[in-house]
């Protein structure tokens, strides 16, 4: 019905907005990289058994965060 004008005064809020979906990015591809590596890594450690399965995961989930934050700041610019 009616368009969508920003107000004169949104710049700081616009470079907010861009801020925040880096943020967004650094936190998706974090989570995405810690459920890859936790799930590759625990069923790697499955075979020796509960404990190594889980162990193993906790390695994997630190190191997909890791891994994933570094690819989004690499991204990022």
């Amino acid at each position: 019905m009616f368009a969508h004008r920003p107000h004169p005064d949104a710049g700081p809020q616009l470079r907010r907005l861009t801020v925040s979906s880096q943020f967004s990015m650094r936190k998706t591809l974090g989570l995405a990289g810690s459920v890859a590596c936790s799930s590759l890594l625990g069923w790697m450690g499955s075979r020796y058994g509960f404990m190594t399965s889980f162990m193993l995961g906790m390695v994997g989930s630190g190191l997909g965060l890791y891994g994933g934050r570094r690819l989004a700041d690499h991204l990022e610019g």
